[in-house]
């Protein structure tokens, strides 16, 4: 049986979509997952969040407490907000 840190090397070497896209890492890996995100999945989502809202009136950090898709990592992080993750007993 699988444990947590099984999961977590399976998915740090094939996230989502990795298949589809190609090469993992890339700018074309990154910029197409963003396409497919904003035009599929996240198409209504992402109004509701209004990242942009936020562009420079978060000072500091957001605490991250558990797991975050890269995506949405790296729509905050386009705010230029850091992320201070908080790690979590399993």
């Amino acid at each position: 049986m699988a444990d947590i840190d099984d999961v977590r090397r399976y998915w740090d070497r094939f996230p989502l979509l990795s298949h589809e896209i190609g090469e993992i890492g890339t700018p074309a890996f990154f910029e197409t997952l963003d396409r497919i995100k904003r035009m599929d999945s996240e198409r209504f989502a992402l109004p509701f969040w209004e990242f942009e809202k936020f562009r420079g009136k978060l000072k500091g950090k957001i605490a991250l407490i558990g797991e975050m898709p890269l995506y949405w990592r790296r729509q905050i992080i386009a705010i230029s907000v850091l992320i201070a993750p908080i790690q979590q007993g399993v």
